[in-house]
């Protein structure tokens, strides 16, 4: 059975997991970028409420990364126990 296209489609799920953890692992260092112009006493009160909204986005941002993380682990468990499967047609697999 030709699998290409099942290998095309778990490479892509690679890359964007390799993506997401890259851009998880800068979250902590925003935040105390974040933490640190927050604490500056020169910043205004109106810059203090926009670096807050960023924190919060930030949060949120996390929270949807972790729940992208889990559908892509689904998606490539799905993806090798079809590419496992015996004399299919690799193009008829609902990706």
């Amino acid at each position: 059975m030709d699998n290409r296209i099942l290998d095309l489609f778990m490479k892509e799920n690679d890359a964007w997991e390799d993506m997401i953890s890259r851009q998880k692992n800068e979250l902590p260092t925003l935040d105390t970028m974040i933490t640190n112009i927050m604490a500056d006493k020169k910043v205004r009160e109106d810059k203090v409420s926009v670096f807050a909204h960023l924190r919060k986005e930030m949060v949120e941002q996390e929270k949807n990364m972790e729940k992208l993380e889990v559908e892509l682990g689904k998606q490539q468990k799905y993806l090798h126990e079809q590419r496992s499967r015996k004399g299919s047609d690799p193009h008829s697999i609902n990706t």
